[in-house]
């Protein structure tokens, strides 16, 4: 089960193949580690059970830290978030679609990534 979250999580934060295995497992890792979120949540979430947990967002805000989603003056970057949603649905018109209605700008970075997750989940 470990190894079912670990490759759905790391297939979602990582931007086309930029990343290596390794990198992937190594970010997920440390962002689980960093967090303290549990595995159970982050299935759940990858399911499409997205639950308003403090440490899944932190989680989600640790994932986007690492792959270059959000820039040194720590405002998202829309080129890496429509790389990652292009590397997993291949219908650009939906791609589209997604950058439109969930690419938002929440109060917090936090809150910002994990309505965007959310709001992909409720839209794949």
């Amino acid at each position: 089960m470990k190894t079912t979250t670990v490759l759905l999580c790391v297939t979602f934060f990582s931007i086309a193949n930029s990343l290596t295995n390794e990198q992937k497992q190594e970010m997920y890792e440390e962002c689980v580690s960093e967090t303290g979120v549990s595995e159970e949540i982050i299935e759940k979430a990858l399911g499409g059970e997205v639950a308003n947990d403090q440490k899944f967002r932190l989680f989600l805000l640790c994932s986007a830290k690492k792959v270059g989603a959000i820039n040194d003056a720590g405002e998202i970057e829309k080129d890496p978030v429509r790389a990652l949603l292009s590397s997993l649905i291949s219908d650009e018109a939906i791609v589209k679609d997604l950058m439109a209605k969930c690419f938002m700008q929440g109060s917090t970075l936090e809150e910002s990534f994990f309505e965007m997750f959310k709001c992909v989940y409720e839209r794949k």
